[in-house]
């Protein structure tokens, strides 16, 4: 007989228990039915035998706080899995480049993959599953509550590392005075506008690829309002440069290719889309001319 027949035939004892109203009888042929693999869900109609996952699905407000330990990483290297396993398999590939002690957190964002992303937890690689379909910020402040890592590097699937770009960052990040580092960087001079500039000291860090302390990233995150990545960088970025802290651009070895996030939504809801999420930004930072790196003792 197989699990599943086994589970089916309990289940059937399980009815007839409730039937009968021994529900002591019924709970102990639930938990039966569990240790072969199987959750029982009650309908209004009877019930139904559903296969339990062979990983933790989390909500994302309740995983595990890995800010609540010290870290015993250097770095935790984090990306968001919504589709295109050949992003993902590069990825994981070529971060095996990277030196320092590390681990590489690959969120599931219910991409309905789940099983396949779990094949990929393996040695410096981890998976955390969540239970629905949330928004950008939400998803990478979840993520990021894992980390068992010093530096929290975020990644977009685009890039291709080429060498190193971990050892880069997390050095940048020894100094006090840097708060948030990476290879592509912003300038603006009036907080509309902005353009691509070689630092080191910059406005903002792009979020292809960047990087900062965990206490940092804990007292501030991603504002979890954002849904599609656009402007969610430039918003981290002064959230922690409000602490009082660099942006700075530190080179490392990668490339950047298509970027799924941007190709993935239809051409005609890109431009409101990234309006909403650019007037977000401005809502918070629009007086903050302080801040910027042009202005700076001025």
């Amino acid at each position: 007989m197989t699990p599943r027949e086994q589970a089916q035939k309990l289940a059937e004892e399980r009815e007839l228990a409730r039937g009968r109203r021994d529900f002591p009888r019924a709970d102990a042929l639930r938990d039966a039915i569990g240790k072969l693999g199987f959750d029982v869900v009650d309908t209004a109609t009877g019930y139904m035998l559903a296969e339990q996952a062979r990983y933790q699905i989390y909500d994302p407000r309740t995983v595990p706080d890995g800010f609540a330990s010290s870290a015993i990483l250097d770095a935790s290297v984090h990306v968001l899995y919504e589709g295109h396993r050949s992003d993902l398999y590069r990825f994981l590939e070529r971060i095996a480049l990277s030196s320092r002690d590390f681990e590489v957190v690959v969120t599931d964002n219910d991409s309905g993959e789940g099983d396949w992303v779990e094949t990929l937890a393996v040695g410096k690689v981890r998976a955390l599953h969540l239970d629905r379909k949330v928004g950008w910020g939400e998803a990478r402040n979840a993520a990021a509550r894992t980390s068992r890592g010093a530096a929290l590097i975020f990644a977009d699937l685009s890039v291709e590392p080429t060498g190193d770009v971990i050892g880069p960052l997390c050095d940048a990040l020894e100094d006090s005075s840097a708060g948030i580092c990476g290879p592509w960087g912003l300038t603006t001079t009036d907080l509309r506008e902005f353009a691509e500039a070689p630092g080191p000291d910059v406005d903002a860090i792009e979020g292809y690829l960047m990087a900062a302390r965990r206490e940092d990233f804990e007292a501030t995150g991603f504002d979890p309002w954002f849904r599609w990545y656009r402007h969610a960088d430039l918003d981290l970025s002064f959230r922690i440069r409000d602490r009082g802290l660099r942006a700075v651009v530190v080179p490392v070895p990668a490339t950047r290719h298509e970027h799924r996030g941007w190709l993935g939504v239809p051409e005609a809801d890109r431009p409101p889309r990234s309006k909403r999420n650019f007037y977000r930004f401005l809502d918070h930072w629009k007086d903050r001319t302080d801040l910027l790196v042009g202005r700076r003792g001025s």
